[in-house]
């Protein structure tokens, strides 16, 4: 029995330790602030420090990069499309959506009239129209692909001047004349005899002018062939043109033109160079007849076969540019529709 008593002792006596300790933590649980009792005291948690807030950003931000770049470079990753926007083509200015509510009904009221214009026609046209006091640009078809006829004579224009500029041509260099030149067709040069000595210079005012393939046909080797024009046809921003295919597009054209005008091709000294052998050209029935008389007009012309093509820059108050292109067109109404065009575009810009 003494022993059953011994036990329930010791069972009583934790029992009242334990509850002696329930006690105490509870009249701890209020505030004990007793020094003793410092270390059992727990420390409410402290809200993040400057450094814990930086390790975190910086995880977070590495994060993120990491996954954009993965996803940039996974493949068949594109952007999202976000609305047209158009650029000013002089000065700083400031960034157009679309152009103006202004600008927008222009484009519109001379779409509509060039569409009118070509509806009972043959063949195929577009055309494209940059207002140079603002750099707005529209039209139709205007990156469709049709044949360059001589537009090709831009190309090699620009690619002659670059190469004066940089020093690696002298517009007084001089090409003596040999029959197997003329083998470029129609054009002054293929009426003149054997040993006739020609200038750089003339020959790029015969290709402006006067549209001439034998010009053309021996500025191209002069210059370096087929690879330095293709090359500087890229270099100005022609992504859909190649001269040894001959194609291009009304836009391609355009571009060449507004980068000409802001000196962005060669300097303002070959700039005017170039647009004075483009000025009252041999073939002023054109982009020319749908403008009065006293606005000047710089422009190339090219015909073959069933395609007119007009380009050009014309000074008016308010300069724009005008690019028309036809294929598969009856040539006789191609000439008065690209005239009629011209003057509609004309009234459209400046009234």
């Amino acid at each position: 029995m003494p022993f059953f008593r011994r036990k329930k002792s010791e069972e009583e006596e934790d029992l009242e330790e334990d509850e002696l300790e329930e006690k105490s933590s509870s009249r701890k649980s209020f505030k004990d602030l007793r020094p003793e009792n410092k270390k059992k005291r727990k420390e409410p948690l402290k809200p993040w420090g400057r450094k814990e807030r930086i390790i975190v950003l910086s995880t977070l931000l590495v994060t993120a990069s990491v996954a954009a770049f993965l996803t940039i470079s996974s493949e068949g990753f594109t952007l999202p499309k976000f609305p047209k926007i158009s650029l000013p083509e002089w000065g700083s200015g400031t960034i157009t959506i679309e152009g103006t509510k202004e600008q927008r009904d222009k484009a519109d009221k001379i779409k509509l009239a060039f569409e009118e214009k070509i509806s009972k026609l043959s063949g195929t046209y577009g055309f494209y129209v940059i207002d140079l006091s603002n750099g707005f640009g529209f039209g139709e078809r205007e990156g469709e692909i049709f044949q360059s006829a001589s537009f090709n004579k831009l190309q090699v224009l620009a690619t002659i001047f670059k190469e004066v500029e940089n020093g690696s041509l002298d517009l007084s260099t001089t090409h003596t004349l040999v029959n197997s030149d003329k083998q470029g067709g129609a054009g002054e040069l293929s009426q003149k005899p054997e040993g006739t000595v020609i200038t750089l210079e003339e020959l790029a005012r015969l290709m402006g002018n006067g549209s001439d393939n034998t010009a053309l046909y021996i500025a191209q080797n002069e210059v370096g062939g087929v690879e330095k024009i293709e090359r500087v046809t890229k270099e100005i921003g022609m992504e859909n043109t190649s001269f040894s295919e001959n194609q291009t597009t009304p836009k391609d054209v355009g571009i060449f033109f507004k980068k000409l005008w802001r000196d962005e091709i060669v300097s303002e000294k070959y700039k005017t160079e170039i647009l004075d052998f483009l000025t009252n050209t041999v073939r002023e029935d054109l982009i020319p007849q749908g403008v009065p008389k006293q606005v000047r007009v710089s422009h190339k012309y090219g015909m073959i076969d069933s395609v007119v093509n007009d380009a050009g820059i014309i000074f008016a108050d308010k300069p724009y540019i005008l690019v028309i292109m036809s294929k598969d067109a009856d040539l006789g109404e191609a000439q008065t529709a690209i005239s009629e065009i011209s003057k509609v575009v004309y009234d459209g810009m400046t009234k």
